[in-house]
């Protein structure tokens, strides 16, 4: 019994409206003793605003919560119907770069853009009008 005692000197009580003790070595002590005034006056019950109309009730919010439980346990035996098979990507990746082209050289670039302008003038060539109708 004399522990209970003892243990009950540990505690210190709460004050739920007492003033908020502040770390006078705190950057912001001066702020606050500005703002936490002894002689405020605390607001009334009627100066509370209204509740606003525009948020959705409590009920919406449970559906949506029931909601994305519901996709997740779809997606879940999702994926254990259809088994993820992409594994390996990197080595498909490196087998794929190995058989693309590699990229032209300058001389490389310079012929087939010589290749290019030809073609170009041979169907500008071949586009010439027509001969007039008879």
């Amino acid at each position: 019994m004399l522990a209970g005692f003892g243990l009950g000197g540990c505690a210190t009580p709460s004050y739920p409206f007492a003033q908020p003790v502040a770390d006078v070595t705190s950057p912001l002590a001066e702020e606050l003793s500005k703002v936490n005034r002894a002689d405020a006056t605390y607001p009334s019950f009627v100066s509370m605003p209204e509740a606003p109309q525009d948020v959705r009730p409590a009920t919406a919010w449970t559906r949506n919560v029931f909601d994305t439980l519901r996709t997740r346990r779809e997606t879940q035996g999702m994926s254990v119907i259809y088994p993820q098979t992409l594994y390996g990507t990197e080595a498909f990746a490196k087998e794929e770069r190995s058989k693309a082209e590699a990229l032209p050289t300058h001389a490389e670039a310079a012929a087939l853009s010589d290749k290019t302008a030809k073609f170009a003038k041979d169907q500008r060539d071949r586009a010439k009008a027509p001969s007039p109708a008879r």
